[in-house]
């Protein structure tokens, strides 16, 4: 299991990979809290004209006060080109590509709505729900690997051996942004309570309370 969200009815969406996700397409699975009686897990599989390695999540619940939708990141390492973003407005029944040939790692979204999606030498956007995106290119030999949103509505980038990259909102470049972090792989990022966690593949957890203009290494984990 890679990555878990809850829609606002109580259901959590979980993503899996099946026993050979190196030839085979990934599945969803979906489980439901019903009071006094348990979970109950429902797969949602995924047909294999949507094949692909899904690595990212996210359950939209501000682009539309009505419909939760259901974002996929999906990236093919082996090169069989089924890569992008798949949408769902049903809950996974029924999804559509929005996004094609990216190999998307991380999927995030600001607190206006807007969606962005990590994609190796660049960060997809898209302000409309994923009808359409806009390409920012990092411009660096470092791919990125993650993807998160602060407060203030800008974007900070993980990359795959240069730390961190900082976007301002409205602007349309990345600057490195790693002062204190060593030059390595952030897998992934958190951002909570205007702290914002990296956590890199060798040199363990990081953060940051400046929106990631400095970092500090946080010890003695348990």
């Amino acid at each position: 299991v890679y990555q878990i969200q809850q829609g606002r009815d109580g259901t959590f969406f979980a993503i899996r990979d099946n026993y050979n996700w190196a030839t085979s397409p990934a599945y969803i699975d979906a489980f439901y809290f019903i009071k006094y009686s348990g979970y109950i897990w429902k797969q949602i599989g995924i047909s294999d004209s949507f094949a692909g390695i899904y690595g990212s999540l996210l359950l939209d619940t501000l682009v539309s006060t009505k419909i939760d939708y259901l974002f996929l990141g999906r990236h093919d390492d082996y090169g069989s080109g089924f890569s992008g973003v798949l949408r769902s407005s049903d809950g996974g029944s029924k999804w559509d590509t929005v996004l094609s040939h990216a190999l998307v790692y991380s999927i995030t979204m600001d607190y206006q709505g807007d969606i962005y999606a990590a994609s190796l030498s660049c960060v997809y956007s898209s302000s409309d729900g994923g009808n359409s995106w806009h390409q920012s290119p990092l411009f660096s030999a470092c791919d990125i690997s993650s993807v998160s949103c602060l407060a203030s509505g800008d974007v900070i980038a993980g990359s795959s051996g240069c730390g961190t990259f900082l976007k301002k909102r409205g602007d349309s470049t990345w600057k490195l942004s790693n002062t204190g972090m060593p030059q390595t792989t952030a897998t992934c990022l958190l951002y909570s309570d205007s702290v914002l966690y990296a956590g890199t593949q060798f040199v363990g957890l990081w953060k940051s309370s400046d929106d990631g203009k400095s970092w500090s290494h946080i010890d003695n984990l348990t």
